[in-house]
């Protein structure tokens, strides 16, 4: 397999005879064939992986988006009737027409599903340009990294903006080195379904752009110039996103309003916990690793890598921006929500994107930095992996069994101090099972006395023996019956309680 990963021997005209070229053609050519169908395999399992654990219960912003979809008529009133940060146009598109016909979990899903597998292949081609090995181990990673698995089986945007921001990069990577005209259109084309599978695609293409201008700038060695061909590499991308906003700005005026489903103010610990989950989660650390050492280490590999040039000369800068310049900025601008893991997704992209060249370097070299990388990759599989099978083995005490218990009972109100959030849960399932669970108001808790209460949890270990809820006139106590947590960046975690006699 190694020499499939080796470039040929340069040989000038002069030396080589005629059909020592077309040997050496042929030879190169085979290769090529090989690293295809090597990527092409790992492409495929990569969706095998995807398609085994789309199937499962939808979650809760995947509910929340259909719920949304219910006032239209209209397949068009998406872009503009629903007004939401969680109505991520093209995705709500999808979920609009097929949600009539199917409640199928995969069906609802595989838009996400086909570009997860796609970026594989993306991401391959983007490796490539360092080297073989570097494309197989981006093709490895991205087909089983964890944060992207669980971002391509989830009806939602992130997997299409993924895969628009892997393509966007590499159109622009192609216009800068070789002048590639129809690049821009790529860059375009990729910035406009980006920005609609989810709008977090604008400013990553912000960053994109500043990368451009440095990798002008190093291409042509004057300001003035790079900053003329980086405009005309990026206006068309920038007028591609205004389709985005502009719906979105249409949404507020059609429904006066624009809601956003959870806001937290920035804490930095919060922050740190989901750089380092976003870490641990492309990499394959285990979920035990601590933030307080994933961050340093993996700032200082970053460093390291940029410092002894073990990745591209031309990447260097898109790995300075991303991997170091726009954390530090989270950091010195401190924006609302910034404990959300899949926030940080350009940033994931990237390190699997580093962690290739840096494999691809390794495997270069040989000897034992061959055998380390080649380690470094296999315990990188297998740690995700793990992840992997943690979140598939989950999924048998999700919120859907929890609700099953409840009608296995015979007794099917409850009652729960979240009502929003586990209400929209049990509306959903109340569509396709029987009999219904009723969710009871907190107004009629002491008048209906509930069999069973439902308590959100965020993953903490405590677990009360008992809880206490009503008013001073009528307390109704409640005794732990069992947990129903799933794990993951999307988890629905209850307890659940029955009322005691």
């Amino acid at each position: 397999m190694s020499a499939a990963f080796e470039a040929p021997s340069p040989r000038s005209s002069a030396e080589a005879a005629p059909g020592a070229e077309r040997s050496s053609e042929t030879t190169t050519a085979r290769r090529l064939d090989r690293l295809a169908a090597l990527v092409g395999a790992i492409a495929l399992a990569g969706l095998a992986i995807r398609l085994a654990l789309a199937r499962g219960p939808l979650w809760y912003d995947e509910i929340w988006s259909i719920d949304n979809l219910a006032p239209l008529t209209h397949f068009w009133q998406v872009f503009w009737g629903v007004s939401h940060d969680n109505n991520h146009f093209l995705n709500s598109l999808w979920l609009y027409l097929v949600t009539p016909l199917t409640r199928d979990d995969i069906a609802l899903r595989a838009p996400s599903i086909l570009m997860g597998a796609a970026t594989i292949l993306l991401m391959a081609k983007v490796a490539r340009r360092h080297s073989a090995a570097a494309a197989v181990a981006a093709a490895v990673l991205t087909a089983v990294s964890y944060f992207f698995v669980n971002c391509s089986t989830e009806a939602r945007g992130y997997a299409g903006c993924a895969l628009a921001l892997v393509v966007a990069f590499d159109a622009m990577e192609r216009s800068i080195e070789d002048g590639d005209a129809p690049a821009r259109l790529t860059l375009a084309a990729a910035a406009g379904l980006g920005a609609l599978w989810h709008l977090a695609a604008a400013p990553a293409l912000g960053l994109f752009a500043l990368i451009g201008l440095i990798g002008y700038r190093r291409r042509l060695g004057a300001s003035g110039p790079a900053l003329a061909a980086n405009l005309r590499l990026f206006i068309p991308a920038a007028i591609a996103v205004l389709p985005a906003f502009a719906f979105l700005i249409a949404g507020v005026a059609v429904t006066g309003r624009f809601t956003v489903g959870g806001l937290r103010a920035f804490v930095y610990d919060t922050t740190f916990e989901a750089m380092a989950t976003t870490i641990r989660d492309t990499i394959g650390l285990p979920p035990s690793a601590p933030t307080a050492l994933v961050l340093p280490a993996s700032v200082a590999t970053i460093a390291l890598a940029l410092m002894f040039r073990l990745t591209l000369t031309s990447r260097r800068a898109a790995y300075a921006v991303i991997l170091i310049a726009l954390p530090a900025a989270v950091l010195a601008l401190r924006p609302p929500n910034a404990h959300i893991p899949r926030y940080y997704l350009v940033a994931a992209l990237f390190l699997v994107l580093m962690a290739s060249e840096l494999f691809g370097a390794a495997w270069r070299a040989g000897g034992w930095r061959r055998a380390a990388g080649a380690l470094a990759l296999v315990a990188a599989v297998v740690g995700n992996v793990s992840l992997l099978a943690r979140f598939e083995t989950s999924k048998a005490s999700a919120w859907p069994e929890a609700l099953a218990r409840v009608r296995d009972s015979g007794k099917t109100q409850v009652a729960s101090s979240f009502d929003d959030r586990v209400g929209r849960l049990i509306s959903y399932d109340n569509e396709t099972h029987a009999p219904a669970v009723a969710l009871v108001r907190r107004a009629d808790w002491c008048a209906v006395r509930p069999r069973w209460l439902i308590a959100e949890t965020a993953g903490a270990p405590d677990r009360p023996a008992t809880l206490e809820i009503g008013a001073p006139d009528c307390w109704l106590r409640y005794a732990f019956v069992a947990p129903y947590e799933s794990w993951g960046l999307s988890s629905v975690n209850w307890l659940i309680y029955s009322l005691a006699p």
